[in-house]
């Protein structure tokens, strides 16, 4: 896939999980249900943000000259 292509559907992807935390922050009363669904829906969020953006994978890789 081309880098464009796969930058569209991250943000597309990055805006459902946006619009799914914004509901559970309106509509899930019980505190604690809500926290622990809202730090998963924000991990779900930093790890496509970590690998594809912030290229983390590279750290573990070795140098290529």
């Amino acid at each position: 896939m081309g880098s464009y292509r796969i930058g569209w559907i991250m943000a597309v992807w990055l805006l459902v999980l946006i619009a799914v935390d914004f509901s559970i922050a309106q509509w899930v009363d019980h505190k604690q249900l809500r926290f622990s669904l809202l730090t998963i829906g924000t991990f779900a969020e930093a790890v496509p943000i970590a690998y594809y953006f912030m290229h983390i994978s590279r750290v573990w890789r070795g140098e290529v000259h």
